[in-house]
């Protein structure tokens, strides 16, 4: 755990309209349970309800759109967070606007999930910016254990980012 990263985090969360997720990444965030949640999962045909959780719906991609399945939430507009796994940040690839990505130097996490499925093979880097989406520069977040920020636009989107 990274306490800067876990601080973006949870700010950013703060702003969004509705997060997505798959369903084996639940983040241990303070607010979950405030928060509006799709969890993405091949174990259903479209949406269900979850009788404990009005504010979460598990979500099969394929059976219904992001769009009816944030109306069925309550979300009509409003940011979208993709929390992933692999699967669903591949998913929103082509769809994303803003997109980061944190390194920490000299960390591998052998057995770790890769971040797109086309990596190690490719760079997550490269995979962005073969999507469209362009790079700022890199900002420190934690210098110390050297975690670094780079955050991934596309085009005409980081005006209003």
């Amino acid at each position: 755990m990274i306490e800067a990263d876990q601080r973006f985090l949870s700010d950013g969360l703060d702003r969004t309209s509705v997060i997505v997720h798959g369903r084996n990444s639940l983040e241990n965030q303070p607010q979950f349970s405030q928060r509006r949640l799709l969890i993405a999962t091949r174990k259903i045909r479209s949406i269900a309800e979850t009788p404990n959780q009005a504010r979460a719906l598990p979500w099969n991609p394929a059976g219904i759109s992001l769009e009816k399945a944030a109306e069925i939430l309550g979300v009509w507009l409003g940011t979208v967070a993709i929390l992933g796994g692999t699967e669903i940040f591949s998913l929103f690839l082509p769809r994303y606007d803003v997109f980061h990505l944190w390194r920490v130097a000299g960390l591998r996490l052998s057995g770790g999930r890769p971040v797109f499925p086309q990596v190690p093979q490719f760079r997550a880097e490269a995979v962005l910016a073969s999507s469209k989406l362009t790079p700022t520069a890199q900002l420190p977040l934690d210098v110390a254990r050297g975690v670094t920020l780079s955050t991934w636009f596309r085009q005409g989107v980081q005006a209003a980012a």
